[in-house]
């Protein structure tokens, strides 16, 4: 099964942390867990979502 999550919901590294890896806006980062249905299904569902969340 496939799964897209918001590390900022879960999981909040430290500024300090943030800033040891690079990272700029943590609140927009997107965690992909990628399962073993078919690649172009998976492929088809993303689009159809960030059209969706992208108008």
């Amino acid at each position: 099964e496939s799964l897209i999550s918001m590390p900022y919901n879960s999981s909040q590294p430290t500024p300090k942390q943030q800033e040891l890896i690079g990272l700029k806006n943590y609140k927009c980062l997107l965690r992909l867990s990628v399962g073993i249905e078919n690649s172009e299904d998976i492929i088809n569902s993303m689009e159809i979502a960030f059209k969706k969340i992208c108008r």
